[in-house]
């Protein structure tokens, strides 16, 4: 099992794994390397917030097609049909008219939060696309020594 590693290892540097790039080793000083954490740690940072809104997305579109799917299903109801509402361990009576109204208003209300996290989201991925622009360059000019001094400038 030990070879295994050893002959991946091998492929990759003979460039067998598409995709793949040798990992280059950059010596910094310890003030580039502090530079350097806080813009990966700003990076990490965006990029969470952009997976938790892309989850709330998700989870307001799954309650919205819950909705869709109530509502269509009570006004397919004939009139006059007793129904009923869960809350908590027990049921209420409510009038089917006051469901139909309660699911159109929630059907509106996720529409509209579906919406302001969609642009929220889109700002996040933005932000994240900048901090990942800004670790590329903080790195380029990392492999030239008279630039970095502009580059941990720049991280502050």
């Amino acid at each position: 099992r030990e070879g295994e590693g050893k002959g991946k290892e091998r492929e990759r540097e003979r460039g067998r794994f598409p995709g793949t790039a040798k990992m280059q080793t950059i010596n910094l000083s310890e003030e580039k390397r502090e530079a350097f954490e806080i813009l990966q740690t700003n990076y990490n940072q965006q990029r969470k917030a952009s997976a938790i809104l892309s989850k709330q997305v998700e989870l307001a579109e799954r309650e919205k097609k819950r909705a869709v799917l109530t509502l269509g299903e009570l006004e397919a109801l004939p009139e006059g049909t007793i129904t009923y509402k869960g809350v908590g361990k027990m049921f209420l009576q409510i009038p089917a008219t006051a469901l139909v109204a309660e699911y159109q208003e929630e059907g509106v209300t996720r529409n509209n939060q579906i919406e302001d996290l969609s642009a929220k989201r889109g700002g996040a991925q933005a932000a994240v696309g900048a901090a990942e622009q800004k670790i590329r360059e903080f790195l380029e000019k990392a492999q030239q020594p008279e630039a970095m001094e502009s580059v941990s400038e720049e991280a502050d």
